[in-house]
């Protein structure tokens, strides 16, 4: 209960409020419940009561002043908007946009404003350059490249006192060829491997085959600059993969025996690896021991070109991810939400903070010719945001 010295207190503010019937509320004791001199019923803390009070809610809302009204009209004329009145909502204003509906703002911000504009036209005024202004032109790629040589032919050979047969698995077309000893002598084991060199190149079942490429234009390589492309065995999933390599790297890759590519269920990215069963070992893990873990910049697992790979552990490599097979906008980290009851549709931006927390923040659509514009302030924010986190991840 109130003590007599705050029962007092709240009298004179009740009395000077021009309110009556004021009694403590029965569910908190905080609180006072009275009659506003509108004849509405209102609650309020007694701390509130005692230091500053004029009513209820409707009642205490702050008036706007003659002189601001004046400035705010002042304010319209210069950037060539209408005023219409005072709004319903405390210290506001109603004011008609030159291109859309009328709207809504406070009389402090409108003051302060220097483009004016409403909710829709601020947000065209906020678009980085980079998104209204024309796309520049990119570096197109350009190479010269040699021919296939070299490689691992598939298919085996029998040889025994008399014969050296060449066989090829079923998958490969089956068939092969005897070649006997009495006939071709000591070549007999030269006769049969080239033989079986002429059937895969035939079927075309040469594997790890390399051509020298040549940089003639690129974004990041420069002119002139020069690495291996290795043709590797089709796999389900993954048809005519090929494996890009420095040149100084082709003898170490060789060395290991035949060089697959791999593609784990439900992932998008394909990688290089070598061995089988327990010895198996991945291509760019040997090629850079240095790195605890491999992230490829342009998210080609099979580039792997110094230039494209770099540290990725922490969480370099989590946030270096394309889009998901969900995703609505056609760029990462943007989606589109459906407008739902009074609530609008809306663009919404995620990303990852540096600490790894999940951030959003959405861009509403007031109108449907909008909403590519808005889209690409929702797409140029999170691109601003992704920077960031990379930034301070040094990628």
């Amino acid at each position: 209960m109130p003590t007599e010295r705050t029962r007092q207190k709240i009298n004179e503010a009740i009395e000077a409020a021009g309110c009556s019937n004021w009694s403590i509320n029965e569910e908190d004791s905080r609180y006072v419940d009275f009659t506003c001199k509108c004849g509405k019923s209102g609650t309020k803390l007694k701390q509130q009561l005692v230091k500053k009070f004029s009513g209820c809610s409707d009642c205490s809302k702050k008036g706007i002043s003659s002189k601001v009204i004046k400035e705010c009209k002042q304010k319209c004329e210069e950037l060539g908007y209408t005023y219409k009145g005072v709004s319903e909502r405390a210290r506001s204003i109603i004011v008609v946009c030159k291109c859309h509906d009328e709207f809504t703002v406070f009389t402090h911000n409108w003051k302060k404003t220097t483009h004016g504009s409403c909710d829709r036209c601020n947000r065209m005024a906020d678009l980085p350059l980079s998104v209204v202004s024309a796309p520049i032109d990119k570096i197109e790629e350009k190479y010269e490249k040699g021919s296939w040589t070299g490689g691992i032919h598939v298919g085996y050979l029998q040889e025994t006192d008399e014969r050296v047969k060449v066989n090829f698995k079923k998958e490969h077309g089956g068939c092969g060829k005897t070649f006997h000893k009495k006939v071709h002598g000591s070549f007999t084991r030269t006769i049969a491997e080239s033989f079986q060199k002429r059937e895969c190149d035939k079927r075309n079942l040469t594997q790890n085959q390399v051509r020298l490429v040549t940089v003639v234009s690129h974004p990041v390589l420069p002119t002139g600059y020069e690495y291996y492309e290795m043709s590797l065995p089709n796999r389900v999933r993954i048809v005519n993969p090929i494996m890009k390599i420095e040149t100084d790297q082709l003898e170490l890759i060789r060395s290991m025996g035949k060089v697959r590519a791999y593609l784990q269920k439900k992932k998008k990215t394909s990688y290089a690896r070598t061995g089988r069963d327990k010895n198996i070992k991945q291509i760019h893990s040997i090629l850079y021991p240095q790195f605890s873990e491999v992230d490829h910049i342009d998210r080609d697992g099979l580039n792997n070109l110094r230039s494209n790979v770099r540290e990725g552990g922490g969480r370099v490599n989590a946030q270096n991810k394309g889009k998901q097979k969900n995703n609505t906008s056609g760029h990462a980290g943007v989606e589109w939400h459906k407008p739902v009851g009074n609530r609008k549709g809306r663009w919404k931006a995620v990303w990852k903070d540096e600490e790894g927390k999940r951030k959003s923040k959405s861009f509403s659509v007031f109108a449907e010719e909008d909403t590519e514009r808005v889209k690409a302030l929702a797409i140029a924010h999170r691109e601003e945001e992704a920077r960031k986190t990379r930034a301070s991840l040094g990628m």
